[in-house]
């Protein structure tokens, strides 16, 4: 996210009144549909991390055939199919304190999106204390810490994070987690009436899997944090058996956290060359 370009529609509540479903519904094709036309190409492959990669397997319930048509090969890095098993401390947290609910009731649009101003003065105290504000990262997103970030590569990061997000949006994650259910944004019972005709959220499609055919690529860790392996494995048991291991790859990987798979300097080696080699098969 570039902070020094945002518009003035960038701090109003408009701007950022969306949750995941909207970004399921409207942005997945939109980007591909772009990649497309720009490339010509009638088929490309989806790279994705983390949310990006939700997007992709609730936007399969919606537009499978779509899909089929569009994606060659689907890579998902740290594959979000849901957040059902976290134990994130800072997914704990917003479920535990409410927080979020609180935000969404008195309008607030948008969490951990900061200003240049205090994004500078965040990044001047982590240049000095570069090895704390690492450790600090490592304990929201692992298991048990990974140090995998270190020095320049953690100041690097923070160029770039936290990107923020809107207040529905997380609060979805939590809701999914809570109830572990694919369910459309849950607004309460009364509006959920105006919005879906019904008191609870409608849920994603999750029977169209079961006619999924894009190779993928998928990467695990024992030790993130925010998406286990069980996560992942709640969608190959979606996939028919027979085609399972035609279709999936699987790349299980050790003592990594959520951001490692992106930040990591071993990331290269440990994930990228193989990655590489997926999608140069059969190209």
């Amino acid at each position: 996210m570039d902070r020094s370009t945002h518009n003035s529609d960038y701090i109003s509540n408009d701007y950022w009144n969306f949750s995941l479903d909207d970004i399921i519904k409207y942005d997945l094709k939109a980007n591909i549909e772009y990649v497309k036309a720009i490339t010509q190409n009638e088929k490309i492959i989806y790279i994705g991390h983390s949310q990006g990669t939700f997007m992709f397997f609730m936007g399969y319930t919606l537009y499978p055939e779509f899909l089929e048509s569009s994606v060659e090969k689907f890579i998902a890095i740290g594959p979000a199919f849901s957040d059902f098993y976290s134990n994130s401390p800072y997914i704990k947290f917003f479920q535990l304190t409410g927080i979020l609910d609180f935000l969404y009731s008195i309008d607030v649009g948008n969490v951990l999106v900061i200003g240049t101003t205090f994004h500078d003065f965040i990044y001047s105290i982590c240049s000095k204390l570069t090895s704390i504000c690492a450790a600090i990262v490592d304990n929201i997103v692992s298991i048990v810490p990974t140090h995998r970030m270190k020095g320049e590569k953690i100041l690097e990061a923070f160029n770039y994070e936290p990107g923020g997000t809107s207040v529905k949006n997380l609060l979805q994650w939590i809701q999914i987690h809570k109830t572990r259910q694919h369910a459309y944004f849950d607004y309460g019972k009364v509006k959920n009436i105006d919005v879906y005709g019904t008191e609870q959220p409608p849920l994603y499609d999750l029977t169209k899997f079961s006619n999924f055919t894009i190779k993928s690529f998928l990467t695990n860790s024992d030790n993130d944090g925010l998406i286990t392996p069980q996560d992942t494995q709640d969608f190959l048991n979606l996939i028919p058996q027979g085609r399972r291991s035609e279709l999936i790859t699987i790349k299980n990987l050790t003592n990594y956290n959520h951001l490692d798979y992106v930040w990591s300097e071993d990331a290269s080696k440990d994930i990228f060359e193989d990655v590489m080699s997926f999608i140069k098969v059969d190209a």
